[in-house]
Formats: C-alpha cells, structure tokens, sequence
C-alpha cells in the first residue's frame, strides 16, 4: 500500500450543492471542506477519501477541483442501529450534481471497505451493505484514482 496520512478532523460532508442556497450549518460544512480542499491541495497529499455519516441514507460524491490533481470522494453512510426512520429524503435525491450515479440508498445500511491489490496496483474497494450484508452498491477506487 502507498505510503499514508490519516487526517480526522469534523464532518467535512458534501451532501449539499455547492450550487444551491443552503442553510447556515451546511454552508459551515462547505466553507469547512473548502478549507480542506486547499489544504490539501497547498500540502499536495494524495489519497483523501472523506466519510461522513449518521444521515440515515447512503450516497458518493465525487468532486473535482482544478487545483487538485485527483477527484475528492466523500463516502455517506446511514447508522446501521437507528429506529425506523419515515424520512422521504426529497432535498437529498435532487442532489445530483455531483453524486456518483446509482449510489443513492435511502435503507438502513453499512460502509465496508476492502483494500486489494491487483497486478501490483492498490485498490479500495467500497461495498455499501443492507442491514442483512447484501451489497446494495459498490465503488472500487486505483491508487491512479487517488491521485498516486
């Protein structure tokens, strides 16, 4: 595997259009990740995934930055232990713009992630899983993906 920085920091979550108006605390969460996406950028490190969670739905966005040399992808996954929601998500399934398709799941679910490697090439694997371990949906990302 390529050599690795682990950053943790707040909930950089893109489950917003940076395009819309959106409330105060999702504007926070995007001046936040703009933050980051400097950051990153300035410190040229490669390999970012961003997770997010506890929005009682699942979906990927992939975001691309001129001042990037790689797309930053942000994971959302569901609290596999919550009550039954009745939630719609109506705002959530408009945004599209930068969602990865088909990556959309509104079930209780769960984010397992498997590292490979093949033909010498690192891969991340991403299975998002139903509460009884199907695969609903799943995204592989190279080392070339992450910008290695």
């Amino acid at each position: 595997m390529k050599k690795t920085k682990q950053l943790s920091v707040g909930d950089p979550s893109t489950n917003v259009d940076l395009g819309a108006i959106v409330s105060k605390s999702h504007m926070n969460k995007i001046l936040q990740y703009i933050d980051y996406n400097v950051f990153i950028s300035k410190e040229n490190i490669k390999g970012v995934v961003f997770f997010s969670g506890d929005r009682h739905f699942a979906e990927i966005h992939k975001l691309n930055y001129p001042n990037l040399s790689y797309p930053l992808y942000d994971f959302t996954t569901s609290p596999l232990s919550s009550p039954r929601h009745h939630l719609f998500f109506i705002e959530e399934k408009k945004n599209v713009k930068t969602r990865v398709p088909g990556s959309f799941y509104s079930n209780k679910n769960f984010l397992k992630c498997i590292v490979e490697n093949v033909n010498n090439i690192d891969i991340l694997k991403f299975q998002y899983k139903n509460k009884n371990g199907k695969i609903v949906f799943q995204q592989s990302l190279s080392e070339y993906d992450l910008g290695y």
